[in-house]
């Protein structure tokens, strides 16, 4: 299988966000990529520095 835009994983690069590729930044990327709405790199933001909404 061929990753494309349309199927790689994104990952959270915000600050304050763990290590790319890392077990917690893929919790973390999972989780926003996904909330029914709102922008990706914003909860990424979001969730790595306050704790919300997701962990």
């Amino acid at each position: 299988m061929i990753a494309t835009a349309a199927t790689a994983q994104q990952y959270c690069g915000a600050r304050g966000c763990a290590v790319l590729y890392s077990e917690d930044n893929l919790r973390v990327s999972k989780c926003c990529a996904s909330q029914p709405r709102g922008d990706f790199n914003e909860c990424c933001r979001l969730s790595c520095n306050i704790g919300t909404p997701c962990r």
